[in-house]
């Protein structure tokens, strides 16, 4: 992909996904933060607020880069009702098979493998290392925790960490 990608957060997450968007094909446009103490977490990057942001036009490109679920879901829907479209992310090290289906927001990290028929929903993070076999499903939200292996025909419930 190009263009412009947003990132909203601006801690060790959104700092790490801006590599995976520049590994993509992306341009990190900016990150998005409330905390007065945030600034890019990288630099020559910019921060801005969600204020700001939310002057945006429409069709932004976007990831929600926090951690917990319920910030996660709340921001990502957020921004979809403004007509901005939040891609998955997939390291270019992962292993995808052709028919997942990624949810949108979704990001697979370094290393992953998410084997066929399997499900991912909407804004989950699976982290570096994680393998899920062939007919997984991942509900909306979820984080599945690095470096962990997950047998055939796993169901895994949303908003969850999982260690």
């Amino acid at each position: 992909m190009t263009g412009d990608l947003l990132i909203v957060g601006a801690g060790g997450h959104a700092r790490k996904l801006s590599y995976y968007a520049e590994a993509l094909g992306w341009r990190v446009g900016a990150f998005i933060d409330d905390d007065p103490a945030a600034r890019a977490p990288r630099p020559g990057a910019s921060c801005v607020s969600m204020a700001d942001a939310l002057a945006f036009p429409p069709g932004q490109h976007f990831i929600v880069a926090i951690g917990d679920p319920v910030a996660r879901r709340r921001l990502l829907e957020r921004f979809q009702a403004m007509a901005w479209v939040a891609p998955a992310l997939v390291h270019p090290s992962a292993y995808v098979a052709p028919d997942v289906v990624l949810g949108a927001g979704t990001v697979v990290c370094a290393h992953a493998v998410v084997e066929t028929g399997s499900v991912i929903g909407v804004g989950v993070i699976v982290d570096i290392g994680v393998m899920l076999d062939h007919n997984c499903v991942v509900a909306m939200y979820s984080h599945v925790k690095t470096a962990h292996v997950y047998p055939p025909g796993t169901r895994i419930g949303g908003h969850g960490e999982l260690y």
